[in-house]
């Protein structure tokens, strides 16, 4: 709020702005995020921040979902659709997605399984999301 900046959707736009960082562009976000995450690879901006991002990219990269995690998905998949999707007449869809793409973040990036363990860390998660974009 009070800042200035700039918009761009596409892939033009977004090949504008990362092939320009920290040369046209810098990476900003609102102080709400920045108190919630504090400094890490999300808020960081530079020559350290984009060093960590290509660090990242190694396990974020478009080859490292072959190499890394195409079994994992596939696996929670197929028991995400026969949990929540298989004889239900109606599947409300964004609430559907939302907890699948929680728990695949959750054992992917976390290496959890458990479905109680996950539930509860979802509940959490929700609650920090509120506080993310937030007016100050």
């Amino acid at each position: 709020m009070g800042e200035n900046m700039a918009v761009f959707c596409g892939a033009s736009g977004n090949k504008f702005l990362f092939s320009n960082e920290n040369k046209l562009v810098t990476v900003w976000w609102p102080s709400s995020v920045r108190q919630l995450l504090g400094p890490c690879l999300a808020t960081s901006g530079g020559d350290e921040g984009k060093q960590m991002r290509k660090m990242v990219s190694y396990f974020l990269g478009p080859d490292a979902f072959t190499r890394l995690y195409i079994k994992t998905m596939d696996l929670v998949s197929q028991q995400h659709i026969k949990n929540h999707w298989q004889g239900k007449e109606e599947v409300k869809v964004f609430p559907t997605s939302k907890s699948y793409t929680f728990e695949l973040a959750c054992r992917l990036f976390m290496s959890l399984e458990d479905p109680k363990q996950i539930s509860e860390l979802a509940a959490l998660f929700n609650i920090f999301l509120k506080g993310i974009i937030s007016i100050p």
